[in-house]
């Protein structure tokens, strides 16, 4: 406690210049910090951002592969091509929000 007003009373003493050059000290390393966290949360969210979307590709590409192999010698969409189609149109508006 006596540490602390010694602190306290050293920079009571100092010059008005050398006061104002420390809080403006102070105040950079605050932003500093705040910066930090906020990078930090802005990583993880990025991070869990690619994860999902890497997840989504790897699942429309198994839907195409799924289409393209569905396909019957006629020339209509067959059933299992439909609900593929579904699927997709399902997922690229759930993507769009």
């Amino acid at each position: 406690m006596a540490y602390l007003l010694s602190i306290v009373s050293f920079f009571r003493d100092l010059p008005i210049v050398v006061k104002i050059v420390w809080l403006f000290v102070l105040f950079l390393s605050l932003i500093i910090i705040v910066l930090l966290l906020y990078l930090t949360i802005l990583r993880h969210r990025l991070r869990k951002h690619e994860i999902s979307r890497l997840k989504y590709i790897k699942e429309y590409k198994e839907s195409v592969v799924n289409f393209l192999y569905a396909e019957e010698e006629n020339s209509e969409i067959s059933d299992a091509q439909k609900s593929i189609i579904k699927q997709l149109k399902s997922g690229l508006i759930f993507l769009q929000k």
